[in-house]
């Protein structure tokens, strides 16, 4: 379902998120290496096959910034002190509206009453960032020819089906 859903999206951003950090060398625990999703040829495919803009990961508990190919790849933090030595950190990405820029802050929470933004990096999307309202595609508050127009040249050129056209017809409340 991956591949599928990664390949048929390219005309989107796309940010994916695992558990498992990307490799064996961003995590001192090496015996991990076997279970690092950049361990398996088949996701190794799908990122070097495809666009994908943002990977964030936890399991390691700190803060890493790293790429994979054309991909920008992020350690996420914890945002609790767990008694390692771990830092207590959170990460906020904010998006604006026909950009195709992101801005990714970290946060820390050493002093929960007093958060401070420690880190801020400018991130290159491979689209501008779009606000979409479902079937009211020009967010106006409701289905209007515009809308109607959208979704029949989305039709004609082949980028939904009849029956999803139907579909949204039948949940149109002009």
């Amino acid at each position: 379902w991956f591949d599928k859903t990664v390949a048929s999206n390219q005309d989107k951003i796309i940010i994916m998120a695992t558990h498992q950090p990307r490799n064996s060398t961003d995590n001192p625990d090496n015996w991990w290496q076997y279970l690092a999703p950049s361990s398996s040829k088949r996701i190794n495919s799908i990122l070097n096959e495809n666009k994908i803009d943002l990977w964030f990961y936890g399991h390691r508990h700190s803060f890493l910034k790293n790429m994979h190919g054309e991909t920008v790849v992020y350690a996420v933090s914890t945002i609790k002190n767990n008694g390692l030595g771990n830092q207590n950190e959170s990460l906020l990405l904010t998006f604006t509206e026909g950009s195709n820029q992101a801005v990714l802050q970290k946060i820390s929470h050493t002093n929960p009453l007093n958060p401070s933004f420690t880190y801020y990096d400018t991130l290159s999307l491979s689209l501008p960032y779009q606000i979409t309202c479902g079937q009211d595609t020009n967010c106006n508050g409701k289905v209007d020819i515009e809308d109607i127009k959208t979704y029949f040249g989305m039709y004609l050129n082949k980028k939904i089906s009849h029956s999803e056209l139907i579909d949204a017809i039948k949940n149109w409340e002009i």
